[in-house]
């Protein structure tokens, strides 16, 4: 993958295949490992272990902002119920990843326009399928990498790294799904969408801290800064 990354980079820029054609040549950018070299090779550095303690960090902020933000938000209740509901019975370990999942559908829903806010169009998604999971995948329509959150018999909902309505990455854990999130987008040369821009830039500039000329949105500003002044 190293030795082919300068051509590979210069065929997606130039062409912009498909996705599902770039995986046929390159078939390691199907894991959360590759898509993170990946990225790391396109910005030109790997700050993973800050970024991961940094996302660490703002987990327990989240949660306190939801809270204030609960009352005036149908979206952001719905999910702190949903998380009282499933924790009832968890062992502290799932109760763990429970919260961490939990808290990045809050900073999704927190960073979310009020004007996409009824609609589908997410970059984390979470379903209750009982059809075959591709077949679920294939409803949601969106061809823009994303994180489907997947509710099952288990305590813990199963998590997957969405595509062109394909399954690119199959459970990895919340950290490794943000990570192959952005990975993806990097990798595949992929433009965030509208509806997901604030909370995307957030995760680009505020956890994985890497910088380009692309402007932040105010409501990414201003969560930011609100969390800053959480304690």
């Amino acid at each position: 993958m190293k030795d082919t990354f300068a051509l590979r980079r210069k065929w997606i820029i130039a062409e912009a295949p498909q996705v599902s054609t770039v995986l046929q040549k390159f078939p390691a950018l199907k894991t959360s490992k590759y898509l993170w070299r990946e990225l790391v090779a396109i910005v030109g550095t790997d700050n993973e272990e800050v970024a991961s303690e940094r996302w660490k960090m703002l987990i327990p902020k989240v949660y306190r902002l939801a809270k204030k933000e609960a009352e005036s938000r149908e979206s952001i209740s719905a999910i702190l119920k949903a998380q009282f509901s499933e924790i009832q019975n968890c062992t502290n370990e799932e109760a763990n990843t429970l919260s961490e999942l939990h808290s990045l559908e809050l900073l999704n829903a927190l960073l979310m326009p009020r004007k996409y806010a009824n609609k589908s169009i997410n970059v984390v998604l979470r379903m209750s399928i009982s059809t075959q999971l591709e077949q679920a995948v294939q409803t949601v329509g969106q061809n823009f990498p994303y994180i489907l959150i997947v509710n099952h018999d288990s305590a813990v909902p199963q998590i997957f790294i969405v595509t062109e309505q394909e399954i690119l990455v199959e459970k990895p854990t919340c950290w490794e799904a943000i990570k192959s999130l952005y990975g993806a987008y990097f990798a595949f040369n992929i433009e965030y969408p509208k509806s997901s821009l604030a909370f995307l830039t957030f995760g680009q500039f505020y956890i994985l801290d890497i910088q380009d000329n692309q402007k932040i949105p105010t409501l990414a500003v201003c969560v930011k800064s609100t969390l800053d002044q959480l304690l």
